[in-house]
């Protein structure tokens, strides 16, 4: 059996196509609930000293960072970059 099993529809009356503060007060509360608050769901990056050459290539293309790239041969070089655009020193 798939689907939400544990719901309530909520109607607000005189709302039509916008907020209100009592909307957003029963969706925060929703996500309190359904949401873990730990950081158990919190997605962890790799380590880029632990990653491979092939892995750090990949992350740098995603991150659109190729031109800045261009050059490096040793590992450590794209440890730096990948390093650097995650802390926002690019």
């Amino acid at each position: 059996q798939m689907g939400a099993k544990n719901y309530e529809l909520k109607t607000y009356p005189g709302l039509v196509h916008s907020v209100s503060m009592e909307e957003i007060q029963d969706v925060k509360e929703f996500l309190e609930k359904v949401v873990p608050s730990d950081n158990e769901c919190q997605v962890k990056l790799k380590d880029p000293s632990e990653m491979s050459v092939k892995e750090l290539r990949a992350a740098i293309r995603k991150a659109g960072l190729g031109s800045k790239a261009v050059g490096l041969m040793e590992k450590s070089e794209f440890v730096k970059l990948v390093r650097d655009h995650r802390n926002g020193n690019l």
